[in-house]
């Protein structure tokens, strides 16, 4: 059980990446889904399994008020008839939304998940501490 594990001292950005800020995941959930986080400032996701093994591990993080007049969303659109979760940047008035992350499946959300669900989606925090490989090597947390 995860439990036992002790989790790592930093990584990189441990103020986003962190339990408290799970707010849901992509995938099956016992199959290293993606797991998405948002703080009161800032979001963030952690790609635990990807054709690209380039794009595995800790999106850098970015603001959840991009500028002044937008927010960040993340939501379920249907596209072809399949559902499948997007990450936007809305201007607070509705009149735009920028697509900034296009999900492989469907947002499900953590909102009533119990704390199997948290057990679970958590192991991605210890298992993945470093950004993506594809990413600017300065963000990277020995």
């Amino acid at each position: 059980m995860f439990m036992t594990k002790a989790l790592p001292q930093g990584g990189y950005r441990p103020d986003v990446y962190c339990v408290e800020n799970i707010i849901g995941y992509t995938g099956s959930i016992h199959q290293n889904p993606t797991v998405y986080f948002l703080s009161s400032t800032d979001f963030g996701h952690i790609t635990q399994s990807h054709p690209d093994k380039w794009n595995i591990g800790r999106e850098p993080v970015q603001s959840r008020i991009p500028e002044s007049g937008y927010h960040y969303e993340i939501k379920n659109v249907k596209k072809n008839g399949i559902e499948v979760g997007g990450e936007y940047c809305v201007a607070d008035d509705g009149s735009l939304e920028i697509r900034m992350h296009k999900c492989r499946s469907k947002f499900i959300s953590c909102e009533r998940a119990g704390m199997n669900t948290f057990a679970l989606l958590a192991q991605a925090i210890w298992r993945f501490p470093y950004t993506k490989e594809g990413e600017l090597r300065r963000n990277r947390r020995a």
